[in-house]
């Protein structure tokens, strides 16, 4: 009995130290678990950080590629008008240059016409009497009321109707 009573002892603590060790294995398992649900749930969270970031960089790069297209745009349209105004700019030099021909030939032919050149116009008449020539002459033009029209006219930025008087 004595021997029954010892092998009891032994098993009991043989029992007592599997539940200890049962209990430590448990520990160790609830702690590793606990350790690798953390883990875990670090890595979902900076998951989601990325995420956010990447959703973030996407909408960045979208509008970054909007304002390239805006900009796109804008530089074609400006290129065309710099084309128009450079075929305006053009097409009015080639007219003002037919035009100060046809001036610089009508002056020759007004000359030609009148014989005026060759005449010196300063001694046709003195200086009082030309003076009184253009006093006259300005004053036929200075109180017309087309002259009071264009002056008007330009004063308020619009185009003059001119009636003749």
């Amino acid at each position: 009995m004595e021997q029954c009573k010892e092998l009891l002892l032994n098993k009991s603590r043989e029992a007592a130290d599997l539940l200890s060790n049962i209990t430590k294995l448990e520990c160790a398992h609830e702690e590793g678990e606990s350790k690798h649900h953390k883990e875990m749930k670090e890595k979902e969270d900076q998951l989601l950080l990325c995420e956010k970031k990447c959703k973030s960089l996407e909408e960045q790069l979208e509008a970054k590629v909007r304002k390239e297209s805006e900009i796109q745009n804008r530089s074609s349209h400006s290129l065309n008008e710099l084309l128009t105004l450079k075929t305006a700019l053009s097409e009015a030099e080639e007219k003002l240059a037919a035009l100060k021909q046809e001036r610089y030939l009508g002056f020759q032919v007004a000359r030609e016409w009148t014989g005026l050149h060759k005449w010196n116009l300063t001694k046709l008449v003195d200086l009082k009497t030309g003076l009184a020539i253009e006093e006259a002459c300005y004053a036929q033009v200075i109180p017309t009321k087309d002259r009071i029209e264009g002056l008007n006219a330009f004063k308020e930025k619009r185009l003059p109707r001119y009636t003749g008087e």
